[in-house]
This record gives C-alpha cells, sequence and structure tokens, in this order.
C-alpha cells in the first residue's frame, strides 16, 4: 500500500476570531484576590442586618455576614472591639461594645470587604444611658422638709417610692422629653421623725430605656439642720471675713443691723438680701450663700468672688445678682436657668475704670440667657461670653413674648457671632436700651431694628461699631 498523506488545511485567521478567543481567556482568568493572597472568584458579601441596635450596656454581639469568599470587618470607632473580625464564608463576625456613659445614643460603622476594591457598611447604633443622678445619697434631719433630687434625663421615667413607706411622698415630678436632655429635679416630702433615731428609704428612678437608679435617704436625729446664720458664719469664715471693713459679729442675733450684720437683709428671720457694693476686702466663694432659700438680691462690686458655682440654682426666689468687678472667671453654670425670677443680671466692668486685678472674665453661651425668661436687665460687658443673640419667640403680631419686658441689653465686648434677629427692635422701640458694639457681629440689620428711634440715634457708636453689619 502506498502511504498516504493527509495535508491540512490552513484558515485564515480573522478579527472576530481573535475577539471570541481574547473574551474567553479573560472570562476563564477573571479573579480577586484579597489582602491575604488568595484568589478569589468573583465578590458576593452581604450583613445579615444594615442596622444593628444595642443597649446601653456593656455587651458582646454577632452579626451574621453572607460571603462567598474569605472576609474579613472593621470599624471606625473606639467603643466596639471586634473579637472575631474574619471568616471563610458564610458566617459571622463578633464584637464587642463598652457601656455608653452619654445620655444620649451614638453610632459607628462596620465595613466588611472580600478586596479593597469593594466594601460594604453596617451601622452600629448604642443607645445612650438615658438618665443620671447628681447626687445618690441624701442625709436629711429629723424636721418635716422638702427634699430636691436634681436628676438629668433624656428618656421618660418613673418614680417609685417603697411600700410601706409612711414618712415619703412624692411631691412634684416634672416631666421629661425623649430625646431631649433636660436638667430635672424631683421634689419629695420628707415628714417629721418622731420616736426613733434614724430611718431610711430608697426609691427608684425608672428610665423607660430600661435603667434604674437607687436614691437613698436617710433621716438621722444626727444630721444638725443648718440655718441662714449658719450659712452666713460659713461664708464669713471663707471668705477672708478676720480682715473685712465692715465685720460681722457672729454671736450677734440675725436681724437687720448696719452695726453687726452689715450688708444683710433680715425679714421674719430670713435673710433676703445680702449687699456688698464698696471695698469691704471680700475674697471667696459665694456657694455657701446659695442655701439661703429666701435671697431675693444679692449684689457684690469691688470684691473677689471665685465665680458663680453650680448652686446656684438652689436660689429660687433671686431677683437680682451682680457681680460686677470682683475678678469673676468661669462659666456661668446652667443652673443659672433653675432661677426663674431672675430679672435684673450684672457681670460687667467698667470700661475704664474697674481696679487693677478686679476684673471678670466670665465665659458661657450668651443664648442660654434665654432660658431666664424673666431678665429685664442684662449689663455682661467686657466678658468673654461667646454664641450668637439669642433669636426671640414672637407672637402674631412680632412681639417678644419672652424677655418682653427687657430694658436694658448691655453686652458689648464679648466675642460673639452671627447677626441680630428679628424682635429687639420692638424692644429698644418700647424703651430698651443697650450696647452691643465691638461683637463680631455680622449680617443685615433687620427692619424692625432699623425703624426703632434708639437705633438711628446710636447706630453707628452703639451699633455698627467693632461688627461687620450692614443696613
Amino acid at each position: 500500500m502506498k502511504n498516504m498523506k493527509k495535508e491540512r488545511t490552513t484558515r485564515p485567521i480573522t478579527m472576530e476570531t481573535v475577539t471570541i478567543c481574547l473574551c474567553a481567556f479573560l472570562c476563564a482568568c477573571q479573579d480577586f484576590t484579597d489582602n491575604t493572597g488568595f484568589a478569589v472568584q468573583g465578590e458576593d458579601f452581604k450583613f445579615g442586618n444594615d442596622v444593628i441596635r444595642l443597649g446601653f450596656n456593656e455587651q458582646e454581639y454577632e452579626s451574621d455576614v453572607y460571603a462567598s469568599a474569605p472576609w474579613r470587618v472593621k470599624t471606625n470607632v473606639d467603643w466596639l472591639n471586634m473579637i472575631m473580625a474574619n471568616g471563610p464564608g458564610n458566617g459571622r463576625y463578633k464584637m464587642k461594645a463598652w457601656a455608653n456613659p452619654s445620655l444620649v445614643q451614638r453610632e459607628g460603622t462596620v465595613t466588611g470587604w472580600i478586596t479593597a476594591e469593594h466594601t460594604w457598611t453596617q451601622t452600629v447604633i448604642q443607645e445612650g444611658v438615658g438618665m443620671k443622678l447628681n447626687q445618690s445619697t441624701f442625709m436629711v434631719s429629723i424636721s418635716e422638709q422638702t427634699l430636691r433630687i436634681p436628676f438629668t434625663t433624656a428618656v421618660n421615667y418613673t418614680c417609685a417610692l417603697p411600700q410601706n413607706c409612711d414618712w415619703l411622698e412624692l411631691k412634684s415630678q416634672p416631666s421629661a422629653t425623649p430625646g431631649e436632655i433636660k436638667d430635672l429635679e424631683l421634689e419629695i416630702t420628707v415628714k417629721k421623725l418622731t420616736g426613733g433615731e434614724e430611718r431610711q428609704a430608697e426609691i427608684t428612678l425608672n428610665g423607660a430605656n430600661g435603667i434604674s437608679l437607687p436614691v437613698q435617704i436617710v433621716q438621722s436625729t444626727k444630721i444638725v439642720e443648718k440655718t441662714d446664720i449658719d450659712y452666713l458664719k460659713d461664708f464669713y469664715r471663707n471668705a477672708n471675713g478676720a480682715n473685712w471693713i465692715k465685720k460681722w459679729n457672729l454671736e450677734a442675733p440675725l436681724k437687720t443691723d448696719a452695726v453687726n450684720w452689715p450688708g444683710v437683709t433680715v425679714v421674719n428671720g430670713r435673710v433676703t438680701e445680702i449687699v456688698f457694693v464698696t471695698p469691704n476686702h471680700i475674697v471667696g466663694d459665694i456657694t455657701p450663700l446659695c442655701h439661703l432659700s429666701e435671697l431675693v438680691t444679692l449684689k457684690f462690686k469691688h470684691q473677689k468672688i471665685a465665680g458663680i458655682p453650680e448652686e446656684i440654682g438652689m436660689l429660687k426666689k433671686l431677683n437680682t445678682l451682680w457681680i460686677i468687678e470682683c475678678a469673676g472667671k468661669g462659666a456661668v453654670p446652667k443652673s443659672l436657668a433653675d432661677c426663674k425670677l431672675l430679672t435684673a443680671l450684672n457681670l460687667s466692668n467698667h470700661p475704664t475704670a474697674t481696679p487693677a486685678g478686679f476684673a471678670n472674665s466670665f465665659t458661657g453661651n450668651f443664648g442660654d440667657l434665654l432660658k431666664n425668661e424673666a431678665l429685664r436687665s442684662i449689663k455682661i460687658y467686657l466678658n468673654a461670653f461667646t454664641g450668637t443673640i439669642p433669636t426671640l419667640p414672637l407672637d402674631d403680631e412680632g412681639r417678644p413674648t419672652i424677655w418682653k419686658d427687657l430694658r436694658e441689653l448691655y453686652i458689648y465686648n464679648n466675642p460673639l457671632s452671627g447677626g441680630i434677629p428679628v424682635g429687639y427692635g420692638y424692644l429698644f422701640d418700647k424703651g430698651a436700651t443697650g450696647n452691643i458694639s465691638n461683637c463680631g457681629l455680622s449680617g443685615k440689620i433687620p427692619e424692625d431694628l432699623k425703624r426703632s428711634a434708639f437705633y438711628q440715634r446710636h447706630r453707628a457708636s452703639l451699633f455698627l461699631k467693632g461688627n461687620s453689619l450692614y443696613e
């Protein structure tokens, strides 16, 4: 037989053939490589939940992950700690959340990925603790009295008194606004202790978020109830009393007496006024005076007062507060808002004649004073208040409903910001005076202010000077 040789037929390579082969090659080689070096055939990743909600306590939590390849997760906040942060495919990651000390919720993000080119995110929201007590134990004397328990809450709450406790009664329970941080005060009536030396009970504040705060109340014969004269003695001894020019006679009966109790006004055995407006070498802290529950007027000038203590809010009847050129410093406490009857506040310095070493340097947000709705006179000039001039709520006719009787607004030389809201023109038009120069304000003068006669007379010196305001 003859050897037969098979011939090959060579076909021309077309562009269509090249394209088909190239596509097939790319599909075959398609992969993703994660940062461990392993090739991943595609990416498919999903968290079991888009949002995780946690309670305020410290806790561990596991969350589902659905993935087609090895994955990892991480977080952007320091209050979440990843315990198990990777897996080979479908599985779970595990994290630990630290207790949230804040009253309100906080939020973090968990990010998952297979390769660095694609990431997925999950939101973690942890509830805030909701409520905090300023003090958890109260020691009271044997007399009948109203006990005030201050606390802060951002959740609704209830107050539970112990069963079979007939010497405590809930007198006042102010309402909360969920999501809004409020400083509140429970009022508990404590009845007189007779026939025993001591008794105690525990009441509980129960938040709607599940938190419970116990408050211990102890009534004992060992607790000596202080009177006004005791608080005056405390102030005197801690405020350089031995070196005062006009001294108090601590052994004299407490009454209005310019010789033995200079600067003090007493009505029905209770201190209603303390006034020292000429140099008297007073140096110290006014905290003891904040326990004088009938105090209406507190005036100091050219003394050296450490500042305004948080306890100022205890003076529910305070009408006038002056700390003028007293070397006072620090933030004005938010508790000043509890002085609901306050009409006159003067923390000022003289622009040219403040004695050396006596200049005040108070700080705080000027807008917080709007909570003192009854204010008629505000003099805080030449200090270090910040914030904006607060917007006044107006009625249907454009008249302010807060600070509606304001007659003096002297706030010049404070580093404020923003502009002048509508409403102040009405006050100036009704007889108010003021000076807001050198405050760094900006923006357009509102029409109601431009129309007031006081502005027209003093626009350059009391309004435009030291500001970036325009008409």
